[in-house]
């Protein structure tokens, strides 16, 4: 018996070993190898002994040839890539692993026969059987090269004897050729053991022996998901998941070969949730020309001096919140901008008047990686008029109509199913908007007045089609039109104050309930550009139904001619904030 504990070292055997049949103290003895301890033991000569090789520990690696006995794997590892002799059995007991890609004898697998060096084939130049619990371990690559086990003579899958796959990328429509047999294969019932979640191996018998393939199994996407988005595009994906389209192939390898830990925020990713979340930013920017509009026929309405102020700018900023909810996440938008407008008086109380703005923001989703640039035109139009009604009260109506064009241009970064990669879109987006108001304003004193007002407010905006580029999960987005109406209650007080004999200062505000109602959700429809089948409609951030609205202004005369004021605005609601400022100024001639 030649004992060799490697005691965690590695070594090498390169010359032959061979029974000492010349030795009179050991004539007739069969020469035997026992491989234990951990390490590596390589035999690389052509070894002759007529004894058993027994591994009980660590690696025993032959890369030369085997004219011996027997070979027994214990424990350990036997690994073959040179050749053990056709008539050598090798048994694999059950904490023995025998792998390789050289050639053995017949092989009695009771434990795990690994072919291969990452992929390959391991020779049985023999007959192989495959006890129940036995396993055979093959692995697959991401070019469908598979792990094979080449017999040449019978092969013998007994009941419960275990194929266990391992690897990169199951495919569908493939022939996983992992038996070569040149006698017949007797598969009495072998098992496949897998990570696959969402695709099932079956053996089928081929031309030379076995294959296997994968298959979509029962197992939905959406058993992985939560809130409306993620389970929108999982569904999607999932209707064309047993036949994946050429054009998201890297997408289908990671889905279908995935775990259900973090399937939905896979979905997130892919989902172009930012597209509606803009759309949610927009309807939700559109109260700037609102509220602008509403001050100026406010107050040319007190009875004060605002009258003889036919010319106004006004510089804004606008930064809202809007609070995800189902499934959605949060949403910033911050908007910078002006709006120029004149009026006249018409008859003894009416006014109108035009309005020309412009605005740039930036709306974030920060928790989907996007961002969108936008860049708003408005023109619009407004005006009312006013009655007298006795003791100096007075019915106050005006009304105001704007379209806005919007240029966004998206980014979606962080993308990394199927493989890293940055989208980007430009589109275009109308805008039409229309409010009425009537208020009844009731003096309190010379210089002070409240007004109970009430205010319908519609919003219809429709944004273009757009094709994302830069990579395989790119979106198309149809188009998608959203509509929001609202209705106002509120109060507002005036009062104006003299600072010295030339100078008035004049001070408003306001509360009021806001309920809106119809797309308070807006939506957009996307589908994969590369799977136009693949279509899906996905929910932006919401905008509050009921809201409390703040406002605060006041003004003063800095010449004789030109008053300049602050504005403030608020929304607050369902979680939502939006907040306005605006500097402005106002020339009478």
């Amino acid at each position: 018996m030649f004992d060799v504990d490697t005691q965690g070292y590695n070594a090498t055997f390169s010359n032959d070993i061979s029974d000492l049949s010349t030795d009179p103290d050991f004539l007739n003895q069969k020469g035997s190898l026992r491989k234990t301890g951990a390490g590596a033991l390589t035999l690389s000569g052509s070894n002759t002994y007529q004894g058993t090789t027994t591994v009980d520990g660590g690696t025993l690696r032959i890369t030369g040839t085997q004219n011996t006995g027997d070979h027994i794997v214990n424990a350990g590892v036997l690994r073959v890539d040179g050749k053990i002799a056709p008539g050598v059995m090798t048994t694999v007991n059950t904490q023995g692993v025998l792998e390789g890609t050289g050639t053995t004898g017949s092989v009695l697998n009771k434990g795990t026969v690994a072919p291969g060096n990452s992929i390959g084939t391991l020779t049985v130049n023999g007959n192989y059987t495959a006890t129940p619990g036995s396993t055979l371990a093959i692995e697959v690559d991401n070019n469908n090269r598979v792990d094979a086990l080449h017999v040449t003579g019978n092969t013998t899958f007994q009941s419960g004897a275990v194929v266990a796959l391992q690897g990169e990328v199951f495919r569908q429509g493939i022939a996983y050729d992992f038996l070569e047999a040149g006698g017949t294969v007797a598969n009495q019932g072998l098992v496949f053991d897998s990570s696959l979640l969402f695709l099932t191996p079956r053996a089928t018998a081929s031309a030379s022996g076995l294959s296997f393939n994968v298959q979509r199994n029962s197992v939905a996407f959406s058993d992985f998901t939560s809130g409306h988005n993620q389970t929108a595009v999982a569904n999607a994906l999932d209707r064309l998941s047993n036949q994946p389209a050429t054009g998201l192939s890297t997408i289908y390898d990671e889905l279908l070969n995935g775990q259900g830990t973090g399937f939905g925020a896979k979905m997130d990713q892919l989902s172009g949730e930012a597209y509606a979340s803009v759309e949610s930013a927009l309807l939700t920017q559109s109260k700037l020309w609102t509220n602008a509009a509403s001050r100026r026929m406010d107050t040319l309405f007190t009875g004060f001096s605002e009258s003889q102020s036919p010319l106004w700018l006004s510089v804004q900023r606008q930064w809202t919140d809007l609070n995800g909810r189902s499934g959605t996440t949060d949403v910033r938008n911050t908007t910078n901008g002006l709006f120029i407008g004149g009026d006249a008086r018409i008859g003894t109380g009416g006014h109108v008047g035009a309005a020309f703005g412009y605005h740039d923001g930036k709306v974030r989703v920060h928790d989907r990686q996007s961002h969108a640039k936008t860049e708003s035109y408005t023109l619009a139009v407004y005006g009312g008029t006013q009655w007298a009604l006795s003791n100096g009260h007075r019915l106050n109506w005006h009304s105001s109509a704007a379209w806005t064009h919007h240029d966004v241009d998206m980014k979606r970064n962080g993308i990394t199913v199927g493989k890293p990669q940055s989208l980007s879109a430009s589109y275009r987006s109308q805008q039409v908007q229309a409010y009425t108001e009537l208020g009844y304003a009731m003096p309190v004193s010379t210089s002070t007045a409240l007004q109970p007002f009430a205010r319908l407010d519609w919003t219809q905006q429709r944004s273009a089609s757009f094709t994302e580029s830069g990579g395989e999960a790119a979106l198309h987005g149809k188009r998608q039109t959203n509509d929001v109406t609202s209705f106002n209650l509120g109060l507002r007080s005036y009062s104006e104050f003299a600072l010295s004999h030339e100078s008035t200062a004049r001070v408003s505000a306001s509360i009021g309930w806001r309920h809106a109602q119809g797309d308070v959700t807006p939506t957009r429809t996307l589908q994969f550009d590369q799977l136009r089948e693949a279509r899906f409609t996905v929910n932006g951030a919401p905008i509050s139904r009921n809201s409390l609205q703040l406002g605060l202004n006041g003004e003063v005369d800095v010449h004789k001619n030109a008053s300049i004021g602050l504005n403030y605005s608020g929304e607050f609601g369902g979680g939502n904030t939006s907040n306005a400022g605006s500097l402005y100024l106002k020339v009478r001639f």
